[in-house]
């Protein structure tokens, strides 16, 4: 996942602003520290959205913010963050559910994957 990064200069600081991430505020006094510390803070949040089970901010091309007066003068970067290394390994198989269960859940969760159904299941039978 590529995040567009809005970086400016205030003081004797840098400062920088993750339009899709925009709980996040990060300084740094250069602008090479500032981006170090933008991705760590990034893989960080990112972290913890999955270990609470959020839903992860797609990022958006920075010309969706380009025309944006908030981020007049900024400079831009791209702090780049692989996913799977965050999630971890994953593993493939296959699960065979009967018929009359896989309705159940389909009307019960009509608008989640199946997947995600079943992964939360497993997660809470573990926390108990």
């Amino acid at each position: 996942m590529q995040y567009p990064v809005a970086i400016f200069h205030k003081g004797d600081d840098f400062y920088v602003n993750v339009p899709d991430i925009p709980d996040l505020a990060i300084t740094g006094q250069n602008m090479a520290e500032v981006i170090a510390n933008t991705r760590i803070n990034v893989i960080v949040h990112l972290h913890q959205l999955i270990e609470n089970d959020k839903k992860i901010p797609q990022p958006h091309p920075i010309n969706t913010y380009l025309s944006n007066p908030d981020y007049a003068g900024c400079t831009w970067a791209i702090v780049s963050v692989e996913l799977a290394r965050i999630m971890g390994e994953s593993v493939d198989f296959e699960l065979q559910l009967p018929v009359k269960l896989f309705k159940q859940l389909s009307q019960k969760f009509p608008d989640e994957p199946m997947e995600k159904i079943v992964l939360n299941a497993l997660k809470q039978y573990l926390n108990t």
